[in-house]
């Protein structure tokens, strides 16, 4: 949700910015990082005021902050000593980020999507690495707040599983704005040179910069959460369910982020509405991803093949309904 905001922001400078199109003069606006992102905390803050009281006002007993651990066939430590069994468990308990495995990257230190929303003042230079959606928006975002950005990816173009076309026209719209992109390259190294980070690479120039942004992706650590000793199938991707969002074991289902695929915050809701009716009341109701809508926030331009074919159906329902009555 912070993120998001910040996004609100960037566009309305590069609005600003833009301003000399239509005929107004402006003077060039200064970011206030400080004030910038307390903004984005207290969007998040408003939308989450409420915190657990609907919850406990259903009846819905709630252990928060707190964390568990499946320790056997329905049951789950929370915290150090309590132990408790259940009939069904829904497990949503997301991804952690990957890092990539370049030799020194990890000592000279970098930010994931959490850490760079903690920095105290923006940095001059930023790598960016990996451009997936959640590379691609703070590369624009930061880029917009002044930051000098280099978005660097070992594929051969950015927004990889998005179609050629619309990654052509990002890239396109990112060139414009001033991000520096290199794809097809891969990093050999990382290292500290007088308080900077260097970055190295294979048949490239290295490059200089204050900060490093990682977003290859996100990967499941399952000991962490107990699905081993609960018998529950996993790997590094996510947990194994079928349609109606149900693990390997009949008493345990999963929702959002944790099962893999389309990682979007609609998709991860409608999977959880599912998953809690079925876990709830051992209904059938099934999830389908056959078409999932898609928004590239960062160009500003709704795209894919999914996006279309929804709206061409949304257009059909319409022509049937006008015809019906």
């Amino acid at each position: 949700m912070p993120t998001k905001a910040l996004v609100k922001t960037a566009k309305l400078l590069h609005v600003i910015r833009g301003a000399g199109r239509f005929g107004i003069k402006v003077g060039a606006p200064e970011v206030e990082w400080s004030r910038a992102i307390g903004r984005a905390f207290q969007v998040r803050d408003h939308m989450l005021r409420f915190g657990s009281n609907p919850f406990k006002k259903a009846g819905v007993e709630v252990r928060f902050p707190g964390q568990a651990v499946l320790v056997g066939e329905r049951t789950l430590l929370i915290g150090d000593s309590e132990e408790i069994e259940s009939r069904a468990v829904l497990i949503a308990a997301g991804l952690d980020s990957v890092v990539p495995p370049v030799p020194g990257l990890r000592e000279v230190g970098y930010l994931d999507n959490q850490g760079i929303l903690e920095i105290k003042e923006l940095p001059t230079r930023l790598a960016v690495i990996g451009s997936g959606p959640i590379g691609c928006e703070f590369a624009q975002i930061f880029a917009r707040f002044g930051v000098q950005v280099t978005l660097i990816e070992l594929g051969r173009r950015i927004l990889g599983t998005e179609e050629p076309e619309t990654s052509a026209a990002v890239r396109a719209a990112f060139e414009a704005e001033g991000i520096e992109i290199r794809t097809g390259i891969k990093m050999v190294g990382v290292e500290a040179v007088d308080g900077i980070k260097r970055i190295l690479f294979e048949s490239s120039a290295s490059i200089e910069v204050d900060e490093i942004l990682v977003a290859v992706g996100r990967s499941l650590d399952g000991k962490a959460l107990g699905l081993h000793t609960a018998g529950i199938e996993w790997s590094s991707r996510g947990i194994k369910v079928n349609e109606h969002m149900r693990t390997s074991q009949p008493w345990a289902w999963a929702a959002g982020d944790v099962v893999g695929g389309p990682l979007f915050t609609h998709v991860a809701s409608e999977m959880g509405r599912v998953a809690a009716r079925n876990a709830l009341h051992r209904g059938t109701e099934r999830v389908d991803l056959r078409v999932v809508r898609r928004q590239l926030r960062r160009a500003g331009a709704k795209s894919g093949s999914a996006w279309r074919e929804l709206s061409t159906q949304r257009r059909r329902r319409s022509t049937a309904w006008r015809s019906a009555t």
